[in-house]
């Protein structure tokens, strides 16, 4: 792990680094502090909507970037590191990068009596945590953050 490391470009390391802490930031933020005075950092409240912004090209390879980071970061984070700590890091760490984001939290109803709820972060075609969910979990809430 440490080799693979060292090998990384260095905007790789920065990422990777800035992730990491923003990922143990976000897990004890949402231990601390009920959701509702998290959200602000996600961006403005858009309803239960789903669309993604716009990206040039170098907002789509930072986005990529953010992503390769949020997910090696997650796997070596010492807290919480599931959905809603790696939107919530990805949101600040696109924040620092001015690319414009959608935030989404959603649910899955299956036969089960259990729901099944998710968050996920976009940038433009970029899935930056969360994985393709649109196709599997209904918006229930979303939130807006222009780039600049």
């Amino acid at each position: 792990m440490i080799v693979s490391f060292i090998r990384l470009p260095i905007a790789e390391k920065a990422a990777l680094l800035a992730a990491w802490l923003l990922l143990g930031w976000s897990a004890i933020a949402l231990r601390l502090f009920a959701f509702r005075h998290l959200a602000p950092i996600m961006g403005k409240p858009a309803g239960a909507v789903a669309f993604v912004p716009l990206l040039d090209s170098r907002q789509e390879a930072r986005a990529r970037l953010v992503k390769r980071a949020i997910r090696r970061a997650s796997h070596i984070a010492p807290l919480r590191s599931d959905c809603l700590p790696q939107m919530l890091a990805g949101s600040l760490l696109c924040r620092l990068l001015a690319i414009p984001t959608s935030a989404f939290l959603g649910v899955k109803l299956g036969d089960e009596p259990k729901m099944a709820a998710h968050a996920w972060l976009c940038a433009g075609p970029v899935q930056v945590t969360g994985g393709p969910s649109f196709g599997h979990y209904t918006v229930t809430c979303s939130f807006a953050r222009p780039g600049a």
